[in-house]
């Protein structure tokens, strides 16, 4: 320990002992550091920094109630308005207005834009949420006052700009809206348009008319139903008129095969042909209903059914009437004695004959009648029959039908929910362009005006003078040390022992700084002797 401190002691004395032998090349560098220094802070060109700072105040309303359409960070407009008041045709502006730069008259434009640009500093000052709540803007120059002028137009800039980009950009949205709104409106149209074509083109196959397709459907084939058991009715009614009509007609022959009827003999009053052609009395009209009841009952019974022996009864009830009837009108005044009938053994044969006459006449109508019938309901089973299968075909296609409707309908909704959404973005951008147009939106504030420098900012005295004086002293170190090392002189004993290993038992010392010493006191004891002898002259020769 006691070594290292001998060391280090030993290597003080080295540096000191060097420093007062090279005392002159440390001090010439020293001294010529501090010249430069103060040359230079007097010669090179002060340059004045002004700064004002902007506050970036939030939009007066609440966003919950109106939401800015002004997205992005304030960093990133920031850096757009930057670069627009950097651009050259603002500069150039700004340098026309207030004159800059006019002593250079031998530089470019270009250069005078780019030393603009590099005299024209922006900060920002981040918040605790990392979101930028100011900025400070800066400009340097030669002149305090042009400095000033220079910053505070640079400030109204930024906030012209920053309001022209705002407004710029809601209405940009606004009108982009609106031709998205036009746009969707017409396809909306369209659509609708289409929708509506499609349910002309497809009535009766729509989804909605399934169920009264389905009752429709039912009713038709009910009806149709109907109508065919009707037809078979009318078919089995028909067969039975013809049965009874062939029957009527084979009884009539028979009867004019046994001779019952003589046709060419005059018939009893009441019962000629030309008589029988007028009307039939009520009474005849209804034993011809009973006779062709019992046709009827006759083609499905036998004879020993009950209707058929109660009709057979009443027939022969009504056939004893009307012969009685006939009898009495023929036995009126006026009628001829050769006309008369004897009994009603002669009139019932007649009778019948006459009877089965108007029967025949009667079922041959019924029959046309039941042909008409069958016609009609032949023509509406048809009609039914093709109702049926069109709306069979409706039904089947109803699902097809569905599924196209379905499409259609799911991009008309979508296409309406994208318009519902873009009308409710435009009011939202028309609120946030009424809200940037009365400036209650986000602005740039000046919180300090630009100051007018009162002393340069550069250079700055006391940072040349330090690195002059270290810059000097720095090179005259170095020639000092380059000095010791090329003087290969024995300076100290110690250098003597440690080259030869030789103990040194004495030294003469250094007779230079006592030289100098003694010679200074010879010089002044000289002068003392010289002065008191002139003293002592002067009073020797005083009278």
């Amino acid at each position: 320990m006691e070594e290292t401190g001998l060391d280090l002691k030993e290597l003080l004395f080295n540096y000191l002992g060097m420093a007062r032998r090279q005392k002159v090349w440390i001090i010439l560098p020293l001294f010529a550091g501090i010249i430069i220094s103060v040359v230079l802070i007097l010669k090179l060109p002060k340059f004045y920094r002004s700064t004002t700072f902007i506050l970036v105040e939030g939009q007066k309303v609440p966003e919950e109630y109106v939401k800015s359409a002004v997205s992005g960070s304030v960093e990133g407009r920031l850096s757009t308005i930057q670069q627009q008041i950097m651009s050259r045709s603002l500069l150039e502006k700004i340098i026309q207005k207030l004159g800059l730069y006019s002593d250079k008259s031998r530089t470019t434009t270009e250069e005078i834009i780019n030393q603009m640009r590099s005299n024209i500093e922006v900060k920002t000052t981040v918040a605790r949420n990392n979101n930028i709540d100011a900025f400070s803007l800066s400009y340097q120059g030669r002149d305090p006052v042009t400095v000033m002028n220079v910053t505070n137009e640079l400030a109204s800039l930024f906030i012209e700009e920053n309001l022209k980009i705002r407004e710029q950009l809601v209405e940009g949205t606004t009108e982009f809206l609106d031709n998205e709104l036009k746009s969707l409106k017409e396809t909306l149209e369209r659509q609708e348009a289409q929708i509506s074509g499609f349910k002309q083109v497809n009535m009766g196959e729509l989804p909605q008319q399934m169920e009264a397709n389905l009752r429709s459907l039912d009713r038709m084939q009910s009806d149709l139903m109907s109508t065919q058991l009707a037809k078979r009715a009318a078919q089995d009614r028909r067969m039975v008129l013809e049965k009874t009509l062939e029957l009527t007609k084979q009884r009539v022959e028979e009867m004019v095969k046994r001779g019952e009827i003589d046709q060419e003999t005059p018939l009893p009053s009441g019962l000629s042909l030309p008589q029988m052609e007028r009307a039939p009395s009520p009474m005849m009209l209804k034993l011809i209903q009973k006779k062709s009841d019992l046709a009827n009952l006759q083609t499905e019974y036998k004879e020993n059914y009950p209707d058929i022996i109660m009709l057979k009864r009443e027939i022969q009830e009504l056939e004893d009437q009307v012969a009685q009837t006939e009898l009495s009108e023929a036995a009126s005044p006026g009628t001829e004695s050769r006309d008369l009938p004897t009994n009603r053994a002669q009139t019932r044969p007649r009778l019948n004959f006459d009877v089965d006459r108007l029967h025949i006449a009667e079922l041959q109508k019924q029959i046309q009648t039941v042909d008409v019938e069958m016609a009609t309901l032949k023509d509406r089973e048809q009609s039914l029959q093709k109702q049926i299968h069109v709306f069979e075909k409706r039904v089947e296609n109803v699902p097809a039908r569905e599924q196209e409707l379905a499409i259609l309908e799911r991009d008309y909704e979508n296409t309406k929910k994208n318009y519902q959404a873009l009308l409710d973005k435009k009011l939202n951008a028309k609120i946030s362009e009424n809200l940037e147009k009365r400036q209650k939106g986000e602005q740039f504030r000046i919180l300090d005006p630009a100051n007018l420098p009162e002393k340069p900012y550069k250079p700055e005295p006391m940072k040349i003078g330090l690195a002059g004086i270290g810059l000097g002293l720095g090179i005259g170190l170095a020639l000092a040390f380059f000095r010791e090392k090329l003087d290969n002189s024995i300076k100290r004993a110690e250098e003597v022992e440690r080259i030869t290993s030789v103990r040194v038992l004495a030294s003469i010392p250094d007779f230079d700084e006592e030289l100098k010493i003694f010679e200074k006191y010879v010089s002044q004891t000289t002068a003392k002797r010289e002065k008191s002898h002139e003293k002592s002259n002067d009073k020797t020769n005083y009278p």
